[in-house]
């Protein structure tokens, strides 16, 4: 693999009566997810990939995810190292078992902020990354290097 979109989930409900994991999406954040889905479309579709879509558990990431896959068809597959308060390590580690030319994964802050924090500085920060949003990352571990190629905000 050498694309990865971090894909963080659309708005969402605040709470909900059975706890965060069965939080789900608001009417704004289906349309953020809907946007968010159209754009990464365009993108995989002009680069001719055959991506993987990884989602966290969570009812709000299975949600944005679909907006996707309502689109193309792809499989959603629901990887439990991706959920709400991943550690960044145990998701990169994920994300790397996986054989495809592209990886979008769909989970939550502030697990993507730290993933992206690690990519970019090889560090442990907390980077902000907005709902829905999505970082497009080139992952190029031969020059121990990798490049942030863009950032898509559906608002």
């Amino acid at each position: 693999m050498s694309q990865l979109l971090l894909w963080r989930h659309a708005e969402a409900e605040d709470w909900h009566t059975l706890g965060d994991l069965a939080r789900r999406l608001t009417p704004k954040g289906r349309e953020q997810a809907q946007r968010a889905a159209q754009w990464i479309l365009n993108l995989c579709q002009t680069q001719d990939w055959k991506p993987y879509l990884m989602v966290s558990p969570a009812v709000r990431a299975q949600q944005t995810a679909e907006a996707l896959s309502r689109l193309c068809s792809w499989p959603i597959h629901t990887e439990a190292p991706i959920a709400p308060g991943a550690d960044s390590g145990t998701f990169l580690q994920s994300v790397d078992r996986v054989r495809a030319d592209c990886v979008i994964a769909v989970g939550h802050q502030p697990t993507l902020g730290q993933v992206s924090a690690r990519l970019l500085l090889h560090q442990t920060h907390d980077l902000s990354v907005k709902k829905s949003a999505v970082w497009w990352f080139q992952l190029r571990p031969e020059r121990a290097d990798n490049a942030l190629r863009a950032v898509y905000y559906p608002d």
